[in-house]
């Protein structure tokens, strides 16, 4: 059945506006109540008009790139939510089983990225994570590099600040953060208090360079509200992780997330992404068209450690029409024989809640967790909607616990994990990175340490749970996300 026109009319036109950070502001959350918005929607057009006219001066060839798929990709969006279009019907006789040498052939085949090499150590949660990354900053010998979504202006941000700019005195350190990201979640109060007498900066940017900081700094430009999603860090271009946890409390204890630490050839394709990223916020760089070419991975001529396996690294970046992680996760949906499992925070894309429909009535075990409680009840509403469509077609949807922020897919015997949601936004607009592998000790680890534990706490979501969660505004607004 369609959605009602008027309100994918407002959704279509209203949510590119609003939504600004990895959960839909609060401001959101005021539109669904029926309050008025009027002051912070003026509030973010300006910032749109001043941050896509500075990208246009900046890189004005990449902007173009990035308003033309914005306008394509929302266009898609809108009519698909307003006008039954074709079932997607899944090529199963030509897509091989995810998991299977044929599978990652069929990848190549569609010119996906070649696979690297790397060990991989998954790190649940931030109490794994945050100790791990503090120990081999500060026992870093040349170079920190670091990008992230966010960068928190609370107690455990200015620490990780703190720390940046003590190791900048002694080695090269490196910040990218995303504008948008970062300004809006230093408006946002995280669950648990700080410590009496903290006093947050009001913007990171200049506590990262205050005291004459040697720490580099750039932020990503915003043009059309699109966002640098991508969570990074290199330590002496042997270290790095990657995932999906920014710098600030929720990540350090209030929310369930992951992080992987990766060592071998694999962290040169992520120091490689690192430098094309603090490249593009160069002036000089992109009007001397330094950055027309990809920057490539250097090879350290190490061999790979031992317990190395093969990963394949997925990018989206709508300027340059990548959409790498969205083609390899449909096909591993469509190839799927025994199981699609999918851990994720906002579940708004059509097409993927259309292909797990697919999957799931040709017999395939189809199970889903999303959060019991969201960082936003409108997202929540959203991913309710999905839920709906998805247990009255036959599959399992499950509400952990708290605020889940993962996002990790395991199809058969193939594995992906990263920054990516499924929304329009991850899988078509922003820049994000996921790692995959048909690896069977990373589909193993991924298995034991995220699934069967969630699945064990997790509630199912039933029909009747969905039906009071029913929104024309949520359902018409998700396919927009």
């Amino acid at each position: 059945m369609s959605k009602p026109l008027p309100f994918v009319a407002l959704a279509a036109v209203l949510t590119p506006l609003l939504f600004t950070r990895c959960a839909s502001p609060k401001m959101l959350n005021r539109l669904d109540e029926n309050r008025s918005t009027q002051p912070a929607i003026l509030s973010h057009l300006g910032h749109v008009w001043r941050a896509t006219a500075v990208s246009f001066a900046r890189a004005p060839v990449s902007t173009a790139r990035s308003g033309v798929a914005v306008a394509v990709h929302r266009t898609r969006a809108f009519l698909s939510g307003s006008i039954p279009l074709p079932a997607i019907k899944p090529n199963t006789s030509g897509t091989p089983a995810p998991g299977t040498e044929d599978f990652e052939r069929f990848l190549d085949q569609h010119r996906l990225p070649a696979r690297t090499s790397g060990k991989v150590k998954l790190l649940v949660d931030g109490r794994r994570f945050f100790p791990d990354f503090i120990r081999e900053a500060k026992k870093a010998k040349v170079s920190i590099d670091t990008q992230s979504f966010i960068f928190d202006n609370d107690d455990f941000g200015v620490g990780m600040a703190d720390l940046l700019k003590q190791r900048a005195e002694e080695i090269s350190v490196r910040v990218v953060f995303d504008s948008i990201g970062t300004r809006s979640a230093h408006k946002v109060e995280p669950e648990t208090k700080p410590p009496a007498g903290f006093t947050p900066p009001a913007y990171m940017g200049k506590y990262l360079k205050k005291d004459h900081s040697h720490i580099g700094l750039r932020t990503t430009s915003n043009p059309f509200l699109l966002c640098d999603h991508t969570k990074i860090h290199v330590i002496d271009h042997r270290i790095g992780y990657t995932g999906g946890m920014n710098f600030g409390r929720e990540y350090k204890s209030e929310w369930h997330d992951l992080m992987a630490r990766l060592e071998g050839p694999v962290v040169s394709e992520l120091q490689a992404v690192f430098d094309d990223h603090w490249n593009r916020e160069s002036w000089v760089r992109n009007w001397t068209f330094g950055n027309s070419r990809h920057t490539q991975p250097a090879s350290t001529g190490e061999p790979p450690p031992a317990e190395s396996i093969p990963l394949r690294v997925l990018r989206t970046d709508s300027s340059r029409a990548t959409y790498q992680i969205v083609r390899a996760f449909r096909a591993a949906i469509a190839g799927a024989r025994q199981r699609v499992w999918v851990h994720t925070p906002y579940l708004a894309e059509e097409g993927i809640i259309a292909d797990l429909i697919a999957a799931t009535r040709r017999g395939v075990q189809v199970r889903v967790i999303v959060p019991g409680k969201n960082d936003s009840g409108f997202m929540e509403k959203v991913n309710y909607q999905a839920a709906d469509k998805l247990v009255k077609a036959g599959a399992s949807v499950f509400a952990y616990p708290g605020m889940t922020h993962l996002k990790v897919v395991i199809c058969d015997q193939w594995g992906m994990f990263g920054s990516a949601n499924c929304d329009t936004l991850s899988l078509k607009l922003n820049r994000e990175l996921n790692l995959a592998s048909s690896a069977p000790a990373l589909v193993r680890d991924l298995e034991r340490q995220v699934f069967l534990p969630d699945f064990k706490v997790s509630r199912p979501i039933t029909a009747a749970m969905t039906e009071e969660k029913k929104s024309p505004l949520a359902d018409a607004a998700g396919n927009q996300l």
